[in-house]
């Protein structure tokens, strides 16, 4: 029944609650491994620019480096998961540098027409 997660019998728990996800992955569980991942990283950061009001740089950070110490005995398929976040890594590069090179050469080509 959906209240078996250990609890008081006035407190009734959803089915699927955290105990259940103390297990390793399986292989079928990729699209889920990448997406906890993904997942993980954006709540950190919402939970801790939005709510708490904190750095969400610093807690992402901090959470990536806790995944890879304590989660990544969870992850089955390591080498899918580093190549899909190396992959990730290249095309972000590309967006980034990408978005550099138009605003410098905005500021590059607008230098003259200073307005003040």
């Amino acid at each position: 029944p959906w209240w078996r997660c250990r609890g008081p019998w006035f407190f009734p728990r959803p089915h699927f609650c955290p105990l259940h996800l103390n297990r390793r992955l399986v292989s079928g569980d990729a699209v889920v491994q990448v997406c906890s991942t993904i997942t993980c990283a954006y709540l950190c950061y919402y939970t801790a620019d939005s709510v708490c009001g904190t750095s969400g740089v610093i807690a992402t950070l901090t959470c990536g480096v806790l995944t890879q110490a304590f989660g990544s005995a969870m992850i089955n398929d390591v080498e899918m998961m580093s190549a899909f976040w190396g992959l990730v890594e290249q095309l972000l590069n590309t967006l980034l540098f990408t978005l550099g090179g138009l605003v410098f050469g905005d500021v590059i080509s607008n230098h003259g027409e200073r307005k003040g």
